[in-house]
């Protein structure tokens, strides 16, 4: 059996072993700077198909093309692994106040349907109008022609911490095998799968949320290029993307080269968006945690030590009834544990009463006493037997101060 020394400081050994391991846990996490997570990929040979559907969250007509092309996606990528765009419409004459407002489109799925000169709702492989049906896609996809790449692109992305949050780092690497023309651009995007619309089902994948471009690159056969873009979390919500970074495994980055002229595709790559990194930003976050940690830890020793003496230091107060001759009594049995108590008052509520009052007294500790309550009927009642006896006694504990102590007897004795 634990002492009072080792019972009651036990409580707080086990805090300071479990900050001792949350320490050695927090320490060993690399800081979020070196968590580094890159994601990474590089164009094919080949120019995948483009893909790109052209919609209104208000489009009734789209509903069963969008619930076909969800299988029919499935099914092709595995074959010919094209690159998807899902535009909504955007009307700058619109307000978010106006009936036809699409709070999914932005400015340049309007200037895009401007360069197809396509429909709302349309659908078009490689800038080419394809009837709005799961067949005439598969069709249209199989008897395209594959075209070798003119360009290799490199594609990495990586969330660095700074002193004003997370930003997306993303580097595109260019070598071109061809001399392209000026009006060549390197076209990046950020798309959004999963997006949960009212009326569509199921989600819509693929939509265009950032676009950007830049023609700042050597268009001349076998030069190289690097360019870099970033893109901060704080600005995701400008974009009506998810406003915390941990949520980016919904978003995809697309770069490809495409002459604005003509429409035509010389190379194209994507990859999903890094995950952050997870760790404490400095030693100085994880001291924080470990004092956030210590103040709960320490208030949970204190209050569990405090029951633990509670339990082992209040006294214990049991009862029975027994038969005295032709009187049916109640008896009571004080018991004290590891400190002594002293019993200052013992009162019972009406309609009973105590017939004499039961005079202070010591126990010493693991002592015990029996005491005989003898009542009768308080002035002005007339109680049955079938009403309890409810009485409190008043004891002090030596070092935790005075208690009020409750007991109550049937006046009827079991059978």
């Amino acid at each position: 059996m634990l002492d009072e020394d080792e019972g009651g400081w036990l409580p707080f050994a086990v805090a300071v072993l479990l900050l001792a391991l949350a320490g050695w846990g927090l320490f060993s996490i690399p800081d979020a700077a070196d968590d580094i997570h890159i994601s990474q990929s590089t164009s094919a040979d080949e120019v995948p198909p483009m893909v790109e559907w052209f919609t209104h969250v208000n489009c009734q007509s789209c509903h069963q093309l969008e619930e076909d092309t969800m299988a029919l996606r499935q099914d092709i990528t595995d074959q010919s692994n094209p690159l998807w765009f899902t535009w909504h419409h955007h009307d700058d004459s619109l307000d978010s106040s106006d009936s036809g407002y699409d709070e999914l489109g932005i400015v340049a799925g309007q200037y895009r349907a401007e360069d197809l000169d396509a429909e709302w709702p349309g659908l078009y492989l490689d800038g080419e109008a394809v009837d709005a049906d799961t067949l005439s896609l598969r069709d249209a996809l199989l008897a395209r022609e594959v075209s070798n790449a003119s360009a290799g692109l490199g594609l990495a992305m990586q969330w660095v911490g700074t002193e004003d949050g997370l930003i997306l780092n993303v580097s595109i690497s260019l070598d071109l095998f061809e001399t392209l023309s000026n009006t060549t651009l390197l076209q990046m995007y950020i798309l959004e799968d999963s997006v949960d619309i009212e009326g569509h089902t199921p989600a819509q994948v693929a939509i265009v949320k950032l676009y950007r471009f830049t023609i700042a690159f050597n268009h001349n056969s076998g030069e190289s290029s690097m360019h870099w873009e970033t893109v901060p979390e704080m600005d995701l919500p400008r974009y009506d993307l998810p406003e915390d970074a941990r949520e980016s495994n919904r978003l995809r980055f697309v770069a490809l080269l495409r002459d604005d002229m003509t429409n035509e595709v010389f190379a194209a790559t994507s990859a999903q968006l890094p995950a952050p990194g997870i760790g404490p930003a400095n030693h100085g976050d994880r001291v924080a945690v470990l004092a956030g940690l210590a103040i709960i830890l320490f208030s949970l020793a204190g209050v569990i030590r405090a029951e633990w003496r509670r339990e082992r230091h209040l006294p214990s107060l049991s009862g029975r009834m027994e038969r005295r001759g032709d009187r049916v009594v109640p008896v009571a049995v004080l018991q004290a544990r590891a400190s002594p108590i002293t019993l200052t008052k013992v009162v019972v509520e009406e309609p009973w009463r105590l017939s004499s009052r039961i005079k202070e007294i010591s126990i010493r500790e693991n002592a015990e006493r029996t005491f005989d309550l003898f009542v009768k009927e308080a002035r002005g009642h007339q109680p049955s037997d079938s009403d309890p006896v409810i009485s409190h006694w008043s004891v002090q504990v030596e070092g935790m101060g005075g208690w009020v102590l409750d007991l109550s007897f049937d006046m009827i004795l079991p059978p």
